[in-house]
C-alpha cells in the first residue's frame, strides 16, 4: 500500500525473493528451517501479489514475474528446504497464472542457473571454471542474462505467455 501511495498503481511486479536459510542435514535442521524457507521464498510472495492483484484486475492488465532457481529441478545436496520452498513457488506462479489470466493479467518465472553475484560470495577461479564447464554453453551467465528474461515477461512482447518457467542457465538443465 505504500508503494503504490508513493509511486502510483503497480502493473509490474518482480517477486525476487529467497536465499539459502538453512544448509545441511535437514533432519538435523528440522522442519522450522521449512518453515523459514516457505515464509521467505513463499508466504512474501503471495502477499505481495495479494497487494497488488486487486489494481492489476481492476486496469485488465498486469506483469508478474516471479525469480525461482534452477534448484527447484536440481535438488542440490543439503539444500532441500530451499529447494522445497522454490518447488512450491513454481508450483504458486502456476496457480497465479490460472487466477489472474482472465483479467490479463501475465504470471511467469524466471529460473537462474548459477550466475556470480554477491550473495553467491566468493568462488574461486577453478572452482568457475568447473561450473562453466558444466553448461552446454560453457561459460556462467551474467546478471543481465537474468534481467534480459525479465524484461521480456514483463513486456507487452509477452503477452500471451503465462505459466511459463524460463530456464536462464546456460542449458545446464537439459543435463541435470
Amino acid at each position: 500500500a505504500q508503494a503504490q501511495d508513493l509511486l502510483g498503481p503497480i502493473d509490474i511486479l518482480v517477486n525476487n525473493v529467497g536465499r539459502e536459510e538453512t544448509t545441511g542435514d535437514p533432519f538435523e535442521h528440522g522442519w522450522d528451517a521449512f518453515e523459514r524457507s516457505f515464509d521467505l521464498n513463499v508466504r512474501s510472495a503471495f502477499l505481495i501479489t495479494q497487494g497488488v492483484a486487486p489494481g492489476m484486475k481492476a486496469r485488465r492488465w498486469g506483469r508478474i514475474v516471479n525469480i525461482l532457481s534452477m534448484a527447484a529441478h536440481s535438488y542440490p545436496k543439503g539444500m532441500a528446504a530451499y529447494s522445497t520452498a522454490k518447488g512450491a513457488f513454481a508450483s504458486f506462479t502456476r496457480a497465479m497464472a490460472v487466477e489472474l489470466g482472465a483479467w490479463n493479467v501475465t504470471v511467469n518465472s524466471v529460473s537462474p542457473g548459477w550466475v556470480p553475484v554477491e550473495r553467491h560470495g566468493p568462488m574461486s577461479l577453478p572452482g568457475r571454471m568447473a561450473t562453466a564447464a558444466r553448461t552446454p554453453m560453457g561459460h556462467l551467465g551474467v546478471p543481465d542474462d537474468v534481467a534480459n528474461a525479465i524484461t521480456f515477461l514483463a513486456s507487452d512482447l509477452a503477452g500471451f505467455i503465462t505459466g511459463v518457467e524460463v530456464p536462464v542457465c546456460g542449458g545446464i538443465h537439459l543435463i541435470g
